[in-house]
């Protein structure tokens, strides 16, 4: 069944907006929550979550549109009960799955005992759901230009949340074929931490708690001191981690959003996948098209204890580390 996914009723009072970045493409799976797309209104930046959890449709409404309030942003295919397969309904019922959960991969959405058996194997890394964001309600101290920059804002205050988390973004590109290892992102990501301390900081009634050693919970796993992970190798930090996350101060996901639970109630970092993309390269008469790696970083922190400028500044750091001569003379490999 496909439910249209609309503009809803905006915090500021503006009657319309105008879409800047979807953060998912036609045929994606959405997680009910999920920060779906960036719109722009006379005031904020606003990230507007996916109303249900299903598959994402086209056409999307363009980047630059301007939309009003009710207004048709896309649409979703979210699965209907009844639809799956018998094998599929045991596997379920016999593992405590809710169906109605699920986007099957049968005809018509129908769900499959593999759709049923890659939830399971995906429950281990990312316990549940993330929060649902029924009404995203966003406030700025000041007016946000028009005008697009490198990172982009957005805060979302969930119901579910006492925790103001606010949402920053930023693009790097990578030289084709060169990747971008997690080992890397962990390593620069502990060094970025290391230097500004603040962005993992947590409110307390009493103050703030400031740790000065890095640990990251990481595909629900805790990595302890993560500035020392190039010596260690990232499979190996992964496998000798413990699930207690209570150490943790920052989280980190690779494709998918962040999950509850402990990492949920964490600032954070989510790397999206590398994609290739068509950039300008050179000045003047030099001027050419060229395809690169473009990856997205998005940082997830506590709008009570870091500005938008600090946090601007640390994800800019995190991509300046990252495309820097060191680490393009030196990747560094996965190791076991």
């Amino acid at each position: 069944m496909a439910v249209d996914i609309v503009l809803p009723a905006l915090p500021d009072g503006a009657s319309e907006a105008r879409v800047l970045r979807w953060l998912a493409e036609p045929g994606a799976a959405l997680v009910r929550g999920q920060p779906l797309l960036i719109v722009l209104t006379e005031w904020a930046e606003l990230a507007l979550p996916a109303p249900d959890t299903g598959q994402l449709n086209g056409p999307l409404a363009a980047v630059g549109q301007l939309v009003p309030v009710g207004g048709a942003l896309a649409s979703v295919s979210v699965p209907q009960p009844g639809r799956a397969t018998p094998v599929a309904r045991r596997v379920a019922e016999l593992h405590g799955v809710e169906l109605n959960t699920l986007y099957g991969s049968g005809p018509g959405g129908r769900v499959m005992r593999s759709d049923v058996l890659a939830t399971l194997a995906l429950a281990d890394v990312y316990p549940r759901a993330l929060p649902l964001v029924s009404k995203p309600i966003a406030t700025l101290a000041t007016p946000v230009s028009p005008s697009l920059t490198p990172v982009r804002h957005a805060i979302i205050y969930s119901p579910q949340s006492a925790i103001p988390f606010a949402y920053t973004a930023v693009e790097v590109v990578f030289e084709r074929e060169r990747g971008c290892p997690p080992e890397q992102v962990l390593e620069a990501l502990a060094q970025a931490l290391l230097q500004r301390p603040q962005l993992g900081a947590q409110w307390t009634d009493d103050g703030l708690i400031v740790r000065r050693r890095v640990h990251l919970a990481v595909e629900g796993r805790l990595i302890q001191d993560a500035q020392d992970l190039n010596a260690r190798g990232l499979a190996r930090a992964l496998r000798d981690g413990s699930h207690d996350l209570a150490e943790a101060l920052f989280a980190v996901s690779f494709g998918a959003w962040w999950s509850g639970g402990r990492q949920g109630d964490l600032p954070g970092l989510h790397v999206g996948a590398l994609t290739p993309h068509a950039v300008v390269v050179g000045t003047g008469d030099a001027e050419r098209i060229a395809v690169r790696d473009l990856l997205l970083l998005t940082l997830r922190y506590d709008a009570r204890v870091a500005t938008q400028a600090e946090a601007d500044a640390f994800l800019l750091a995190l991509r300046a580390d990252l495309q820097g001569p060191t680490h393009a003379r030196t990747p560094i490999a996965l190791r076991g």
